[in-house]
């Protein structure tokens, strides 16, 4: 099986899915005691999310790349984040590593073209809510078109975001909230379903909690990582 590096630790909490759901998958399918080959990089959450508030994109691509050039010494065959939104600088840094660098929106929009969805809500931070980087890539690549909340909405859940989910804090009251959003945007916009846009709302709230289908970015990612054509070999 081929190898797939992971850049992780942002935060750690939800690359610990990702570690976990890639090994299901593949035990699932290939026997109970078969584990894929898989290197992991824990990045400084810290340092990163500094960056963020500083908005030094340029900084954290370059961290980025560093990584990944570690990764690829490890000769690793694939490489991916184990977030979204460092998505926001995934052409600067694809355009920099020779080697097959698989997209979070490509489990997500995989998932939405097997349902026949076309239009769906997100939620994440301030950043994948704002910004095109997972919206474009789902419109253009996709046809799926994307709505978000209001911009009171995105702060706050940012805030849940940054403030408790990524120091694994799970409160009621924010459970709630994020469902009543999640309820009000796709009533408002008639979905046919809603993304779990940041790799730690899986944590919050999952599919029992809501009839609306929920896409967990976390866990199509981590199925793609075995099943894209930087990792034909694998099957899940």
């Amino acid at each position: 099986m081929k190898m797939v590096g992971l850049i992780g630790g942002t935060s750690w909490r939800s690359t610990i899915e990702y570690y976990k759901y890639i090994n299901a998958t593949i035990n699932q399918v290939k026997g109970g005691k078969v584990n894929p080959p898989l290197t992991i990089y824990n990045l400084n959450q810290q340092e990163i999310h500094d960056l963020q508030q500083q908005n030094d994109w340029e900084k954290i691509t370059e961290i980025y790349v560093s990584v990944g050039k570690k990764l690829i010494a490890t000769n690793v065959n694939a490489l991916a984040f184990c977030a979204n939104t460092p998505h926001k600088v995934y052409e600067k840094i694809s355009t920099q590593l020779n080697i097959p660098f698989i997209h979070i929106a490509d489990g997500i929009g995989t998932e939405a073209r097997r349902r026949n969805h076309t239009k769906l809500g997100l939620i994440g931070t301030k950043f994948t809510m704002n910004e095109k980087f997972i919206k474009a890539y789902l419109k253009n690549n996709y046809s799926i078109e994307v709505k978000v909340p209001n911009d009171d909405q995105i702060e706050k859940l940012h805030r849940i975001v940054i403030d408790e989910l990524t120091q694994g804090k799970f409160y009621k009251k924010s459970k709630i909230y994020t469902l009543q959003v999640i309820k009000k945007l796709a009533k408002k916009e008639n979905l046919d379903g809603i993304i779990l846009g940041c790799t730690k709302f899986p944590l919050l709230i999952n599919q029992q909690d809501i009839e609306l289908r929920l896409y967990n970015s976390t866990e199509l990612h981590a199925c793609l990582l075995y099943t894209s054509d930087a990792a034909d070999d694998l099957l899940c």
